[in-house]
C-alpha cells in the first residue's frame, strides 16, 4: 500500500512539475508565432469595443483625455490588461490592450487601436519595438528615445521624469508637444496633450501620436 502511495505521489509531482516547466518555456522569451498568437487573440477579444471608435485626426489630438473606460486588468503571475482612453467629451478615441510574459525584465506586447490606425509595442530586452499599420517605423529605449530600424537616427523622445507635471516630447530637434502626466492631472477627465506646435508635418505628427499612444498606456497600466 505504502509503496502505490509513492507511486502515485511521485507521478503527481512530476506531473506538475512538467506543467510549470511547460507554463513557463511557453511564456518565458516567447518567439514570434507565439506573440502574434496572443495579438489575434487580443483583436478577438475586444473586437466589439473597436465598433465604438469614433474617427479622428491629429489636429483634434488635443481632445484626448486621461479618462479611460473599459478598464480591466488580470491578476496572477501574468499580467494582462485592456482599456479605452476618451475624449474629454467622453467619446471612446484609443482602445489598447496588453499581455506580460514571465522575464527579469520588462517583456510585453501591447496593441493599440484608434479608428484610423493600428500599433503595436513589443518590449523585450530593454526596447520596445514600434509598429504603425504592420510598419516599423523605429525602436524606443527605455530612456524613452526613438531611434530609426537601420540608421539609428534619433528620430524622437519622450522625457521619462515621472516628476514632471508636463511630460515634453521632442521630434526631431523640436518639441512639438507636452503630455499631461496622469499622477499629477487635477481630474482623470484632464486633457491628455498639450500641443506646443499645431502644424507639425504629417511624419512628425505619426512619430508624436506613436509615442502618444503608448506613454498613455504605459503610465495607464499603474494606474
Amino acid at each position: 500500500m505504502a509503496t502505490v502511495l509513492v507511486l502515485v505521489l511521485t507521478t503527481a509531482i512530476f506531473v506538475v512539475l512538467v506543467f510549470i516547466f511547460y507554463f513557463f518555456f511557453l511564456h518565458f522569451q516567447p518567439g514570434f508565432k507565439k506573440v502574434q498568437k496572443d495579438l489575434a487573440e487580443i483583436k478577438q477579444q475586444t473586437s466589439s469595443i473597436e465598433e465604438q471608435l469614433i474617427p479622428w485626426s491629429g489636429e483634434e489630438m488635443e481632445l484626448l483625455s486621461l479618462k479611460q473606460i473599459h478598464q480591466k486588468k488580470g491578476s496572477g503571475i501574468l499580467g494582462s490588461g485592456q482599456g479605452v482612453f476618451t475624449s474629454i467629451y467622453d467619446e471612446p478615441m484609443v482602445l489598447y490592450a496588453y499581455k506580460n510574459y514571465i522575464a527579469t525584465r520588462p517583456n510585453n506586447v501591447i496593441w493599440a487601436k484608434t479608428a484610423q490606425h493600428e500599433y503595436v509595442y513589443r518590449t523585450k530586452n530593454g526596447r520596445t519595438s514600434i509598429h504603425l499599420n504592420d510598419q516599423l517605423i523605429g525602436d524606443l529605449s527605455q530612456d524613452g528615445q526613438l531611434v530609426a530600424p537601420r540608421t539609428k537616427e534619433l528620430l524622437a523622445k519622450v522625457e521619462r521624469n515621472s516628476h514632471l507635471d508636463l511630460i515634453p516630447v521632442q521630434v526631431g530637434s523640436k518639441e512639438v508637444a507636452s503630455i499631461i502626466n496622469p499622477d499629477k492631472a487635477e481630474t482623470l477627465n484632464s486633457r491628455a496633450v498639450q500641443l506646443i506646435n499645431e502644424s507639425m508635418q504629417a511624419q512628425e505628427e505619426v512619430l508624436f501620436l506613436a509615442l502618444l499612444v503608448h506613454e498613455m498606456i504605459r503610465r495607464g497600466m499603474n494606474h
